[in-house]
């Protein structure tokens, strides 16, 4: 359940990177995902039509989107099919590989996430939210060594977004504090 909640924190946040394409179904699609409370119901919904009319990135991005409605209502084979063609549409996009292992995670897969999350720091290491989240799943592992690591080198990075840097921040001193059973 701890793997769950912060998961979701992450998941809304980093949906605004996407950002607002053009005054359409796309744009639609992204701020379903930002809206409070969230409503998986109206995600899935907007960015079905997204993905239904669009091509491209713009369709991944509207795949990413409807996948995160799709995992938080725990619909994790439908997600995951969603992170999977985002990633075939556009194979660079770290959000959906970052999803992808979320919904590993949440499967209780940790194997598989892990694998997913050292691939994404491998391909991009500047991606603070991936190790959070393999943190998260060293922790769940038992392996609490290299979740400590993780957390840690969090302390230490920058992102380009101040909004993700400040969770994962947040994110990774709790988990120490956690660890540190405090």
């Amino acid at each position: 359940m701890r793997y769950f909640a912060a998961l979701l924190t992450f998941v809304a946040i980093s949906l605004t990177s996407y950002g607002p394409a053009s005054a359409d179904v796309v744009d639609d699609c992204y701020r379903t995902t930002i809206e409070v409370p969230p409503s998986n119901d109206r995600i899935i919904s907007v960015c079905s039509e997204a993905v239904r009319v669009t091509t491209g990135q713009r369709r991944a991005a509207s795949l990413v989107s409807r996948g995160v409605g799709y995992m938080q209502k725990g619909y994790l084979d439908a997600a995951m099919a969603d992170f999977d063609e985002s990633i075939r549409l556009h194979p660079h996009d770290s959000w959906a590989y970052s999803n992808r292992a979320n919904v590993w995670g949440l499967k209780r897969q940790y194997d598989r996430a892990l694998s997913e999350l050292n691939e994404l720091i491998r391909r991009d290491p500047s991606f603070i939210g991936a190790y959070v989240d393999r943190g998260v799943v060293h922790r769940e592992r038992g392996d609490l060594r290299s979740a400590r690591a993780d957390f840690e080198a969090v302390l230490g990075m920058r992102s380009n977004r101040r909004d993700i840097e400040d969770w994962a921040k947040r994110e990774a001193r709790r988990n120490l504090d956690e660890l540190s059973g405090r």
